[in-house]
């Protein structure tokens, strides 16, 4: 399957939020089925190493989030839709795609219902600004659940079996295929064709390629993702990856040449988590709980401006939307760090 991840807004909270799930069987009450979706989704990204800091600074309040999100007036069909994702997240494999998407579903909400979420209206779309809290449901007009076609951005969810792809004359959703070994996969005008679990999409081209079972050590490959789970692609082929102290090289530290937990800088070091008011460098330094601000890259230590961590604002506090966010999962609504409780519009 092609290796990419959806992010309408940057933050990692706003990504796990966007594929939200329970794993397995749905628990008793709104709080255990998001600690457990919680708990799967940080194995996953942990194990897969899409993010370095993961969900753990943040977990808690997230999941306080997901439960007022199920218990939500309309949501009837929200926590079915939870449980389905968690079963796509369970199995699966580092190289398939996770697309599982609760915005897409629909609620019991009539249109001109006060709302804080698509997933309570039976539109599926809650017309509001993006930096306001409440809205109404309303029938979506190439809004937040567009269709295949339709116009997206970064703030706008396609539906189910839509993605939004960006370019220079603005986003259109378009269909979501699936292809098995052997087939064509990549991106296409009118279709992003993705290979099914367990399969990874290796690129003859920027944007096609087909789709096989990820190789072994020795096998050939475009990115680690062509690779069984744990090996490095290095110039083209599947390696071992390398010890902490051994030499590496990379144009940055995001390229996967090192084991896990460490990163390559010349050499593969460890990755350590700094508090606010210490430098970070996004590559062996990454901020505990803030944002690293001021960064600049470079092949080597020498080309490269360390940056400083700056804590996040705490929920409450004003805010602009801009380099200095609101602390996980508040937003910036109405210019106060706030964390959306949808069950509040009325």
């Amino acid at each position: 399957m092609i290796r990419t991840t959806s992010i309408s807004l940057v933050s990692v909270a706003v990504v796990l939020l966007a594929l939200t799930g329970c794993p397995g069987k749905l628990e008793s009450s709104p709080t255990d089925s998001c600690k457990s979706y919680f708990a799967a989704l940080a194995g996953h990204y942990e194990r897969c190493e899409i993010f370095p800091n993961g969900v753990v600074p943040v977990r808690e309040r997230l999941e306080e989030r997901c439960a007022r999100q199920v218990v939500a007036p309309g949501a009837s069909n929200l926590a079915a839709r939870i449980d389905r994702c968690a079963k796509e997240i369970l199995e699966a494999s580092c190289s398939d795609r996770l697309d599982c998407q609760f915005e897409t579903t629909t609620g019991d909400l009539a249109d001109g219902a006060p709302c804080g979420a698509g997933f309570q209206c039976k539109s599926g779309h809650c017309e509001k600004p993006r930096d306001v809290a409440c809205g109404v449901c309303a029938s979506p007009a190439g809004g937040r659940s567009s269709p295949v076609g339709g116009p997206c951005d970064y703030g706008t969810y396609c539906v189910e079996g839509a993605a939004c792809i960006i370019s220079s004359d603005g986003g259109k959703c378009i269909a979501l295929e699936v292809a098995q070994a052997g087939e064509s996969c990549g991106r296409h005008s009118d279709a992003l064709i993705q290979c099914a679990n367990g399969l990874s999409c290796f690129l003859d081209s920027p944007q096609a390629g087909t789709c096989r079972a990820p190789v072994a050590v020795g096998g050939e490959c475009r990115s680690m993702y062509d690779c069984t789970d744990g090996l490095a692609c290095v110039d083209d082929h599947c390696v071992v990856r390398l010890p902490e102290g051994a030499a590496c090289e990379a144009a940055s530290g995001y390229r996967v040449v090192c084991e896990k937990g460490l990163a390559c800088d010349g050499t593969c070091k460890k990755m350590l988590w700094v508090e606010a008011g210490e430098p970070c460098d996004l590559i062996t330094r990454w901020c505990k709980w803030g944002v690293c601000v001021g960064f600049m890259t470079g092949p080597t230590p020498s080309d490269r401006t360390l940056g400083k961590c700056v804590d996040r604002l705490p929920e409450g506090a004003a805010c602009d939307d801009g380099a200095q966010r609101c602390e996980e999962p508040a937003r910036c609504i109405e210019g106060k760090c706030t964390v959306f409780d949808p069950t509040a519009c009325k």
